[in-house]
């Protein structure tokens, strides 16, 4: 059975300063959220980008699997084409991902590299391919760049047995968060925990 640190164990100031130490380096604080105020992403993607790039399938697996276990639906066919120059938002309408949701901002989408990389994980219908904010400066550090044929959209569609609620920025963490247990680089590293 398991039991939570909290409920087995009192408090004290070693174990706040431990638990403090651990969130340091398990999300950036926001003074590391800014690349102009601190390297650390910019390490942390350069590291990233030392990394083997993995195979679009097995992305889909792990994701899908990740929803499964939060009882909402697999998406098996998750990539969708994209046109350069056109409204990505009017385009994933037409494609039908925004079907059997309560709001078009519930779905968490990926972007790739022309190498192959998984570059971002986000959520909302904010997707871009610009080099203006972090995510695109590290890309320009790393001398990459997006591949804007594609993206990974998987809609966030509760199971009809499901009684959970969700929130769109903790599927998008929890999912960020589940690919890197499972060894998968995220050049913008944190972009799914901030």
């Amino acid at each position: 059975m398991h039991h939570c640190f909290m409920q087995d164990h009192a408090i004290n100031g070693s174990d706040i300063l431990m638990r403090n130490d651990y969130y340091k380096w398990v999300v950036p604080n926001y003074n590391n959220t800014s690349i102009k105020s601190s390297p650390l992403r910019l390490e942390i993607a350069s590291k990233e980008a030392q990394k083997e790039p993995v195979e679009l399938k097995e992305i889909i697996k792990i994701v899908n699997e990740f929803l499964l276990s939060m009882d909402m639906e697999a998406i098996p066919k998750p990539k969708m084409e994209l046109n350069a120059g056109q409204s990505y938002r009017k385009q994933l309408k037409e494609k039908g991902v925004f079907i059997n949701l309560d709001s078009e901002e519930d779905i968490v989408w990926m972007k790739f590299t022309v190498d192959g990389y998984l570059g971002v994980v986000g959520s909302g219908i904010d997707i871009n391919f610009s080099y203006d904010n972090t995510s695109g400066e590290i890309l320009n550090f790393l001398k990459k760049q997006w591949d804007e044929r594609f993206i990974l959209a998987f809609p966030l569609i509760k199971s009809p047995q499901s009684l959970n609620k969700f929130d769109k920025h903790l599927m998008e963490s929890g999912i960020g968060n589940y690919l890197t247990s499972h060894h998968i680089p995220i050049l913008d590293f944190y972009s799914h925990n901030i």
